[in-house]
């Protein structure tokens, strides 16, 4: 019998481990911090601008390289093949608010930055912070885009899976728990901060 092709939801199930360390960085004021080396090189090869049909993923890759934190412009900046400055605008204002709904990012405003206030309700002096569901989100990303990379390459990988999870853009999803480790590589305790957020673990 011949072994059934793997399907992108398949490749989704991947498990997020994290050391108490990691995990209580998580938790602090800016939760922000590199990835480990071989997700870390794999970030640096994905794309810094995506079209039409550009996804959270996208979005936390370009926030993850600014260290944590992007601005709206540079998110509708981002996008390419658009009709317009106001297309653009439109998709990134419909993506950033499904991730503030489900807390991968937190905003913050700099009125002394934005005289003007546009009409979709974001501006120039609106900013985007990754919050500890978003790194914990991307990393999972990462992890099935690095799975899935062995047999096609990174960027084919992030396109496959960027076309699963645009399908599901606009659902909540789950990630059941994050496995957290001690010191001797013990589970240290179930952890359940980390939901409606896509399911990258199980």
């Amino acid at each position: 019998m011949s072994e059934t092709t793997p399907q992108p939801q398949d490749l989704l199930s991947v498990e997020v481990e994290l050391t108490e360390a990691q995990f209580d960085a998580l938790l602090s004021q800016r939760p922000w911090s590199p990835y480990p080396p071989e997700l870390q090189q794999l970030l640096d090869q994905l794309p810094d601008t995506s079209d039409r049909d550009f996804t959270r993923t996208d979005v936390l890759v370009w926030t993850h390289r600014r260290q944590g934190l992007i601005g709206f412009d540079q998110v509708w900046k981002s996008l390419e093949d658009m009709p317009g400055d106001r297309s653009a605008r439109r998709a990134a204002v419909a993506v950033l608010n499904v991730m503030l709904n489900q807390q991968l990012l937190s905003r913050m405003h700099f009125t002394a930055d934005a005289p003007g206030k546009d009409p979709l309700g974001l501006n120039s002096g609106t900013a985007f912070e990754i919050t500890a569901r978003g790194m914990i989100y991307l990393r999972g990303a990462l992890m099935a885009r690095h799975r899935l990379a062995k047999s096609c390459g990174a960027l084919q990988a992030h396109r496959i899976l960027n076309e699963e999870e645009d399908n599901n853009a606009y659902e909540l999803h789950y990630l059941k728990a994050v496995v957290v480790r001690d010191a001797s590589g013990n589970v240290a305790r179930p952890q359940r901060m980390v939901n409606s957020v896509f399911a990258l673990a199980r």
